[in-house]
């Protein structure tokens, strides 16, 4: 079943294309795609709307805890990919497809923001003898992670910051405006640590600097991506302790985990 979802997603994105003029408003795209697919559907590509979809429904509702993250992951992305393919203004011409691959690429760390927060990281002890959310095995871990920072950064800073930017006129209210919804957006982790005031003041400081980095980037993800994907990823799995708690359901723990994005 997910391999066929991963086929028609593949296809989709290979073989539907982007129109030359969108029938309908970036933001209004972007909307629309809360019911993912919905946006695409509505610029006149049912190819791809269906496989994205098919994709984020059918992992989410899969009954497998992974699949299910993956889902929902991909979700949040399609809803960039609409206000994206809409003609918005301030978004880059990278595809999924080249904004997935962006936490393999090493080069993605040029840059002084993604330095930054990598290495925190890897310096960090927040992660240390907490729940974690990551599967046991490390290659399903980066996998997830990279997802996480693909949908996360799609929908918060390819999606909403310049949406949020454009409607009020500038990018310093828009930055405020979707990093506190970043910060929100957490809240629904059953973690205490993401309902506390220094939670959630460490999550919306976090999206302002990922803001940032984006409009340093002209709008081009990849180096949040990359920097999201792999903040997340080291402080799971460098800084957890031997006593963390293991309750599992298909691989992945139940409870969450502290401090990451």
């Amino acid at each position: 079943m997910h391999r066929l979802l991963a086929l028609l997603l593949t296809s989709a994105f290979l073989f539907g294309p982007m129109p030359a003029q969108a029938a309908i408003a970036p933001g209004a795209a972007g909307v629309l795609s809360i019911v993912p697919g919905l946006g695409q559907a509505a610029e006149g590509n049912g190819l791809e709307g269906l496989a994205w979809f098919a994709s984020s429904a059918g992992l989410y509702f899969s009954g497998n805890s992974y699949a299910r993250n993956i889902g929902w992951e991909i979700w949040q992305y399609n809803m960039y990919d609409a206000y994206r393919d809409a003609g918005a203004k301030d978004t880059s011409k990278e595809n999924v497809l080249q904004n997935g691959i962006a936490p393999l690429n090493p080069v993605n760390l040029l840059d002084p923001i993604s330095v930054g927060i990598v290495g925190f990281g890897f310096y960090s002890k927040g992660g240390k003898n907490t729940a974690r959310q990551g599967p046991v095995n490390k290659l399903g871990g980066a996998f997830l992670f990279a997802m996480v920072g693909l949908g996360e950064e799609g929908l918060f800073r390819g999606f909403l910051f310049p949406a949020f930017s454009h409607v009020t006129g500038s990018y310093t209210v828009g930055a405020i405006t979707s990093s506190a919804a970043f910060a929100a957006f957490h809240l629904g982790n059953k973690d205490g640590y993401y309902r506390s005031a220094g939670g959630l003041g460490t999550i919306f400081a976090a999206g302002l600097l990922f803001c940032l980095q984006t409009y340093m980037q002209k709008f081009d993800l990849r180096h949040s991506i990359f920097a999201h994907a792999w903040f997340d990823f080291t402080v799971e799995y460098l800084h957890i302790g031997s006593n963390e708690q293991r309750t599992a359901e298909n691989g992945i723990p139940t409870l969450r985990y502290n401090y990451e994005f």
